[in-house]
């Protein structure tokens, strides 16, 4: 009779993605703050140059009767917010814009995920809007952390392994592997998150010089849809996480997983441990579906382009990793399986 395992004491959790997403945050926010502060001045030299183009050629429309001089009016409104903005105020906005876009982005995302993981980390989300390295590294936190309860039954499974029983085994491996590429494709939604804010802090003068002409309106406007479609797609992604972890942590197999509940769940007749492998893959696929649904509402163009090439590089280097202990498994096999056909024989003699 197997003695039943007492529950051991709880470690400390370390968010590995956490500090990989707070170092990023905080190296391009200091890249693109540098970057804006170099590209105000060539666009207000542009700026100035395509307002004297626009007085020629607005004069020139008047004389034709073609405009009024309350349509000039209208639009003198908005290359005068564009000049002041460009002239000194237009970093500083995009700065604290930036900041606190990220930071509310964070902050809604991480109440989803605190839902559906059932747990008190990232809980700084929870009271307003936290500080800019703090929102996003809060989500990927809780995420690796609802994951991680995973890989620990899967680890408590592979243990009840053995060469007469290889069973549980392959179900180890099969709760691992979808529940890895969710950790990598959301790890990868958030950080691409993050990179889309900056791409548009780092246009913002662009945007800001654009928004001064009527051409260049629909630009600046477009830029805000990108920033909406970006929080949507973040939004959708941690929802469908945390439905996948709310999944997770309403398994029958007690407050704190044994060897003992996790074996006795793990079999391809028990719906539980069907559900279980299915909320991985579902989880995987409905973060990707979080991009269209977020272009329908805003009207952009996102993709999952960037998020695609990242899985992949992680998929292909833990393949790699993988690789030298397969075949040490395999040769250890192949050893195994020639020791004991040896052993056989000679006693055959």
């Amino acid at each position: 009779m197997a003695i039943k395992e007492t529950p051991q004491a709880t470690e400390v959790f370390t968010c590995t993605t956490g500090m990989i997403t707070e170092k990023y945050t905080f190296l391009a926010n200091g890249y693109t703050q540098e970057l804006s502060q170099v590209l105000v001045k060539p666009m207000f030299a542009i700026f100035v140059s395509l307002v004297g183009l626009w007085v020629v050629i607005e004069f020139a429309r008047l004389i034709r009767n073609k405009i009024t001089l309350y349509d000039i009016l209208d639009e003198l409104l908005f290359v005068i917010l564009a000049a002041v903005l460009l002239s000194g105020q237009g970093p500083e906005i995009v700065s604290q814009a930036y900041n606190v876009v990220l930071s509310t982005m964070g902050s809604i995302a991480n109440l989803a995920l605190l839902v559906g993981n059932q747990s008190d980390s990232g809980a700084a989300a929870v009271n307003g809007v936290v500080p800019l390295h703090e929102g996003m590294k809060a989500l990927v936190c809780s995420a690796e952390e609802g994951v991680g309860k995973v890989i620990g039954m899967a680890s408590y499974l592979a243990q009840t392994g053995s060469i007469t029983d290889p069973m549980p085994w392959l179900y180890a491996l099969a709760l691992v592997v979808p529940y890895f590429f969710v950790m990598v494709v959301y790890f990868s939604q958030v950080v691409v998150a993050i990179f889309r804010v900056i791409m548009i802090r780092v246009f913002a003068p662009f945007l800001i010089m654009a928004f001064g002409f009527n051409w260049g309106r629909e630009m600046a406007k477009s830029g805000i849809k990108a920033i909406l479609a970006t929080f949507f797609v973040l939004f959708g992604a941690t929802a469908a996480v945390s439905i996948m972890l709310y999944g997770v942590n309403s398994l029958d197999i007690g407050d704190v997983p044994t060897k003992e509940s996790v074996r006795e769940m793990a079999s391809l007749q028990n719906p539980t441990f069907l559900l279980t492998l299915a909320l991985g893959w579902l989880g995987t696929a409905f973060m990707v579906e979080a991009t269209g649904i977020a272009n329908s509402i805003a009207n952009s163009a996102l993709t999952n382009t960037a998020v695609g090439v990242i899985t992949a590089g992680a998929a292909t280097t833990a393949s790699t990793l993988a690789k030298p202990v397969i075949e040490r498994a395999g040769n250890f096999k192949h050893n195994s399986t020639k020791a004991v056909g040896d052993l056989i024989a000679q006693m055959k003699k």
